[in-house]
């Protein structure tokens, strides 16, 4: 996995970074003034079990949703007013088109994948949304929410 140039480097704002002696489950304590509804749609169990267990120890955000299930992923966003979506792009079965529709909501996106970012490039995203690649460490998955969520804040 690539590493980003020193010069690219995001310092958070929002959640400080996990130190590197910790290797314990407890929540890291963040700044967060808001509490992030957060859902996670992917096929693979571990991907799935990983971004869990990242949501779970950073402190504001919650977990709301964790499915394989696109068609049922859209219809409990909606019910639980979901702020925030990890999305696996190459879910099996999926059509593309409803993917398209997903990241069409009122919501932010993380889109999470094995695939280059060159890859997702047909489906519109904007500075709100954001990119990791499997398997993406605990760091870069904090350095990717804390920039999606100060673009929110703007």
């Amino acid at each position: 996995m690539p590493m980003p140039a020193t010069g690219s480097r995001i310092h958070l704002f929002l959640l400080p970074p996990l130190p590197p002696s910790s290797s314990n489950n407890r929540p890291i304590q963040g700044k967060a003034h808001m509490k992030y509804r957060c859902a996670i749609v992917d096929d693979e169990p571990l991907a799935l079990d990983l971004l869990e267990s990242y949501i779970r120890k950073t402190a504001g955000l919650e977990l709301v949703i964790k499915t394989d299930d696109l068609q049922k992923a859209e219809q409990l966003v909606e019910d639980k007013r979901v702020d925030l979506i990890f999305l696996d792009i190459n879910i099996r079965g999926v059509e593309r088109e409803n993917i398209t529709r997903l990241i069409q909501k009122d919501c932010y996106f993380i889109i999470v994948t094995a695939y280059p970012l060159s890859f997702i490039e047909d489906i519109r995203l904007n500075t709100e949304h954001g990119y990791l690649s499997k398997p993406a460490s605990f760091t870069l998955f904090l350095n990717e929410v804390q920039r999606v969520t100060k673009e929110r804040q703007r």
